[in-house]
């Protein structure tokens, strides 16, 4: 391993995601490698567009969040549309909600959902005891700037 003390990650990917650009999932499958990783901010150049693949990339993830303290993902093309998840992408999310919990800080920027989504969401995180301060992945308050 290159880095085998390497502890706090930041990958800013260009603006443009171009033939070859950065994914989610990829960038996400080869920092679960970097064993001591306790922070990881990740610019990506845009999420799939469709939900389900942007949901299913960050649970392929899961390796990574076992480690992992703080992670920080943001997009450089800002997602407006708001999107009810289907029943399936609703367990896979939840799904992902557990494979983070131990996490102490986890913000996932651009994933907007619907209200009844929404509700959902905070309904499953409030029964099991992941506070929205500590796992931002529903809008709850204006975007903040910063990542």
């Amino acid at each position: 391993m290159a880095f085998p003390n390497l502890k706090i990650l930041m990958v800013h990917s260009m603006h443009k995601k171009k033939e070859g650009g950065l994914e989610l999932g990829v960038a996400l499958k080869a920092c679960a490698g970097l064993g001591r990783l306790d922070r990881l901010y990740l610019w990506v150049p845009t999420y799939p567009e469709r939900t389900w693949d942007a949901i299913k990339a960050l649970l392929d993830g899961a390796e990574l969040y076992k480690e992992l303290n703080i992670l920080k993902i943001r997009t450089h093309r800002r997602n407006r549309t708001r999107h009810d998840l289907t029943d399936g992408e609703m367990d896979l999310f939840k799904g992902l909600l557990v494979a983070m919990k131990r996490m102490d800080s986890v913000i996932i920027h651009d994933l907007k959902f619907g209200d009844e989504s929404q509700r959902n969401i905070l309904d499953f995180m409030a029964s099991n005891e992941m506070p929205v301060s500590r796992f931002r992945v529903v809008r709850t308050v204006p975007y903040d700037g910063g990542i």
